[in-house]
């Protein structure tokens, strides 16, 4: 991306325009675009996965731990990976190099990705931008998996008081509203602009780093390949459909999002639902999306790293319960 066009994204971000505008500006300013739609997409995925990467594991009350709940509840899977690939697409397309040379390969090669997304690898510029894309997802998936680790402790260092030990009022109410949050679409509700800029601002590591790019990654520099060879509203509909789906990050988030509905479901008292939260909502969503971005630790600093790699190799994880946990049979999703 060109850097009037960076800088055009920054100040209509920090003027608190959602997703079209931002659209809007980049194209006025003759850089590459995402659509208003999947724009819009990526402004979500960035607001979620920064408000629940914010909980630290503090509660003070139920009513604290109900509004956890509720602003981390994974979103539908689909969602929530489409949002994933257009927000690591934007950060290619500021790596100006890649840029350049996805404009060049023109019209017939962003058709070509459409079938063979890793063709993309080719152009000149794509082993940075891989890794600018890894550094960018890896922050988000890092947010939450340090939220995870602490609300995970917080489950047990809560117990010694009163109300963690009271029973959920409504338990079945609760998780019908985390279950309806869940399966809401990343939407203009949940945009926050002045989430975008800090997951681009910093360099980009020089190469990739380590194992070769994950699907994800490599569909979000087939996705921003697209918008610099033909712009948002060219051959996109099927061209995009065909690198904003990841099956395996899909099937993880939603075996993420199940479990917490388990969790709840049989869950008892106040730190039980702060186990789950940690456990679920946070923990193993955040796992999920580290595996997307290849857990590489590109932009990631050492506790989230560390707070990954745990989630990735304890075996403990996912079936440890705080000391007082008796599940009760399964009541089904």
């Amino acid at each position: 991306m060109h850097t009037r066009s960076r800088l055009a994204l920054a100040a209509l971000v920090a003027a608190g325009l959602a997703g079209g505008a931002i659209t809007a500006g980049l194209a006025q300013e003759g850089g590459p675009a995402l659509s208003p739609e999947l724009t819009q997409a990526a402004v979500g995925y960035a607001a979620w996965t920064e408000r629940a990467g914010a909980l630290d594991g503090r509660f003070a009350d139920g009513e604290a731990v109900r509004r956890s709940l509720m602003d981390a509840a994974p979103h539908d899977e689909i969602s929530l990976v489409e949002g994933m690939i257009a927000f690591g697409a934007l950060a290619a397309l500021a790596d100006p190099r890649f840029e350049e040379a996805a404009r060049a390969a023109g019209p017939d090669f962003a058709q070509q990705l459409a079938a063979e997304p890793a063709a993309v690898l080719q152009l000149d510029g794509a082993q940075a931008a891989a890794g600018r894309v890894e550094a960018a997802l890896a922050r988000q998936a890092q947010g939450l998996a340090g939220a995870g680790v602490a609300v995970k402790a917080a489950a047990y260092s809560i117990q010694h008081q009163a109300w963690s030990r009271a029973r959920v009022a409504d338990p079945a109410a609760r998780l019908a509203a985390v279950k309806a949050l869940a399966m809401a679409p990343l939407g203009a509700s949940d945009a926050d602009p002045q989430a975008l800029p800090a997951a681009f601002a910093a360099d980009p590591p020089d190469a990739y780093p380590g194992a070769a790019p994950t699907g994800v990654v490599i569909d979000a520099l087939a996705l921003a390949a697209i918008a610099a060879a033909e712009g948002p509203y060219g051959r996109s509909g099927e061209e995009v459909a065909a690198v904003t789906r990841d099956r395996r990050s899909e099937d993880c988030l939603r075996l993420a999002r199940l479990n917490l509905y388990q969790c709840l479901a049989v869950a008892g008292p106040q730190y039980e639902d702060v186990f789950c939260l940690g456990e679920h909502a946070l923990g193993e969503t955040g796992g999920c999306l580290a595996k997307a971005a290849g857990a590489g630790g590109g932009g990631m600093g050492a506790t989230g790293a560390d707070a990954i790699g745990a989630l990735l190799s304890d075996p403990r994880l996912g079936t440890s319960r705080p000391a007082a946990w008796s599940p009760a049979p399964s009541t089904g999703y």
